[in-house]
């Protein structure tokens, strides 16, 4: 009996030794597995923060260039209302010179009509003074395209350098990170060209036409159509000198107009109309009968104008240099000017002959204005309902930098089915290095804000609304994948 006992004697031990192993394996197991976990999710979440930081960058230039944009109109819409106050003072300037019209149109108005003269010849002190208001604004529309310039030139390249920027502010080590571009999309090409497949360009010369139709659709009250007297008390009837019965009227428009997207003019008409009926021959041989027809007559009795252009003489866009000899982008008056082409004809035709005009208008000065008209400026190189703008960014962290004991310590079962990935076994794989790699892709969209429970308010997404926003997102497709993963590889 005392023999069999020690023959058994150190069993335990043997138990305990290999448990012992196993414990310890377990416990490295245990450690490469929290390690390896957490560092993939620091380098994804790393990804994350870069990802939403470049796409929140790219949103703020878009907007900013929305506000851009409206300044612009703004600061056209405030020279086209100076133009239309400088053709409106012209208008009532001409009283004096018109009082033979006036009387003749109106008899009644004859004892008044001096000291109206007078008062209306003092405003012309006034048209004067809008010359130096309107080259100011023009140097400043100068100005602002200039700055827009120079923010999209430096904007491409902070943003393919704000995923660094964010891992720098971090204060991580080992790491490194950037913007994968066969799967982004760059905000701008500064040229204007197609190159480098950009989301927005700037546009100059004849492709300024859709930021004129903004402009022209901004314009309102006494710039897009000034208030017309077409009221009953400023009508009456009478019979012809040929029996025929009339009636006459006052007829007054006014309005400014965008002429070729670098002049703005505006027109100011006041005329007699006679609307009658009277007999004529109606038919043709031999079945001619008398009948009475419309008849319609046109007597000018006040008319202004003014103009100014950034365009010389020899047709080219002087916008951003300094003036030189210009001319008249509408000498023929073929523009509506708030409908005073269609009503006043006559009237209108006059306004181009006119001898009273403010000194900065160009058929006065014959020199051209800088900024005025459409300015360059950028908007999207396509229009589409649902514009976005995808951004993918990396973070890598190399296989030497990994905190792990044992990196091939990973569990394998039947060396197929892995509980973790082996990055040895990776680097074997076609492409594969073993470093650490996250991806994230973030996409820049145009939303406009609606208030709960209001109707809600589809817009085309366009750089002229500041609404622009950011958010991450996961729906890239196998193939874009593949694609991502090749680019961070060779990074």
């Amino acid at each position: 009996m005392q023999s069999t006992r020690s023959n058994q004697s150190g069993q335990s031990l043997l138990l305990v030794i290999a448990f012992a192993a196993i414990l310890m394996t377990t416990m490295v197991f245990v450690f490469n597995a929290t390690q390896m976990l957490s560092e993939r999710q620091n380098a994804k979440m790393m990804a994350d923060h870069a990802a939403y930081a470049t796409g929140l960058r790219q949103a703020r230039l878009l907007n900013l260039n929305a506000y851009i944009n409206r300044t612009q109109i703004a600061n056209q819409l405030a020279v086209a209302q100076l133009v239309s106050m400088g053709s409106w003072i012209e208008f009532i300037g001409s009283v004096g010179p018109n009082s033979e019209n006036i009387i003749k149109a109106i008899p009644a108005s004859a004892p008044i009509l001096p000291a109206v003269a007078s008062a209306s010849a003092s405003l012309k002190g006034f048209n004067a003074q809008f010359g130096s208001v309107v080259q100011a604004y023009g140097y400043w529309v100068a100005l602002i395209d200039d700055a827009q310039f120079a923010l999209n030139l430096a904007s491409s390249a902070s943003v393919v350098t704000t995923p660094d920027d964010f891992l720098e502010a971090t204060g991580k080590p080992g790491y490194s990170t950037g913007l994968l571009v066969a799967s982004s999309k760059l905000v701008v090409n500064p040229t204007g060209g197609t190159a480098l497949n950009p989301f927005m360009k700037r546009y100059t010369g004849g492709s300024r036409v859709e930021m004129a139709n903004v402009i022209n659709a901004s314009k309102r009250g006494f710039v897009q159509q000034r208030k017309d007297y077409d009221s009953p008390w400023l009508k009456w009837y009478s019979i012809g000198s040929n029996g025929a019965f009339e009636k006459k009227y006052l007829s007054k428009k006014g309005g400014a107009e965008l002429v070729n997207l670098d002049q703005w003019k505006a027109v100011d008409t006041l005329s007699l109309k006679t609307d009658s009926k009277r007999w004529r021959t109606c038919g043709k041989s031999p079945f001619k009968y008398p009948c009475l027809k419309d008849f319609y007559t046109e007597e000018p009795i006040l008319n202004g104008s003014a103009a100014v252009t950034a365009v010389s003489s020899n047709g080219s866009s002087l916008f951003g240099r300094p003036g030189s000899s210009v001319r008249d982008l509408d000498p023929g008056a073929n523009w509506s000017y708030g409908g005073s082409r269609q009503a006043n004809p006559r009237a209108t035709n006059n306004s181009q002959q006119q001898q009273f005009r403010p000194q900065w208008d160009v058929n006065t000065t014959r020199k051209a204005t800088v900024g005025i008209g459409v300015p360059k400026y950028y908007d999207l190189v396509l229009k589409s309902p649902e514009p976005t703008l995808p951004l993918t960014v990396y973070v890598k962290k190399n296989k030497s930098g990994l905190t792990v004991a044992n990196r091939n310590s990973n569990l394998v079962v039947a060396g197929q089915v892995r509980a973790l990935d082996n990055f040895d076994a990776l680097e074997t794989q076609v492409g594969g290095n073993g470093d650490m790699l996250a991806m994230t892709k973030s996409i820049v969209f145009f939303q406009r804000p609606q208030d709960p429970g209001a109707t809600i308010l589809l817009e085309q997404a366009s750089l002229y609304s500041p609404y622009w926003l950011t958010r991450i997102t996961d729906d890239s497709t196998v193939t874009e994948r593949v694609k991502m993963v090749g680019e961070a590889i060779l990074r």
